[in-house]
C-alpha cells in the first residue's frame, strides 16, 4: 500500500510541476527572453499545452482518487481478515 500512496504522491507532484512550468512562461517576454521570437514561441507552446496540461490533470486526479479508494479498500480488507484469523485463533485456543 505505501507504494499505492507513493505513486498517487509523485502523480500529484507531476502535474504541480508541469502547472509551475506553464505559469513561469507566462512571464517570459523580450525583456526575459531577449528575443520577440522566442516569445511569442513560448506564448504559441503555452497555448497548445495549456488545454492538454488540464486534461492531464483531471486524468490524474481520477487515477489519484481511485488509488486512494483502492489503499481503502486493501486497508478494510486486511482488517476484516485479521479480525477473522484472531476469531479463529481464540476459538481454536478455547477449545
Amino acid at each position: 500500500m505505501g507504494q499505492l500512496d507513493l505513486l498517487a504522491r509523485q502523480l500529484g507532484e507531476s502535474t504541480g510541476s508541469m502547472g509551475a512550468a506553464m505559469r513561469a512562461m507566462e512571464t517570459t517576454g523580450p525583456k526575459t527572453t531577449g528575443s520577440k521570437r522566442l516569445d511569442h514561441a513560448c506564448d504559441d507552446f503555452q497555448e497548445k499545452w495549456e488545454y492538454g496540461l488540464k486534461q492531464l490533470t483531471q486524468t490524474v486526479q481520477a487515477v489519484t482518487n481511485g488509488l486512494d479508494r483502492t489503499v481503502t479498500a486493501y486497508q478494510q480488507t486486511e482488517a476484516a481478515l485479521a479480525a477473522v484469523y484472531q476469531g479463529a485463533s481464540a476459538s481454536a485456543s478455547a477449545s
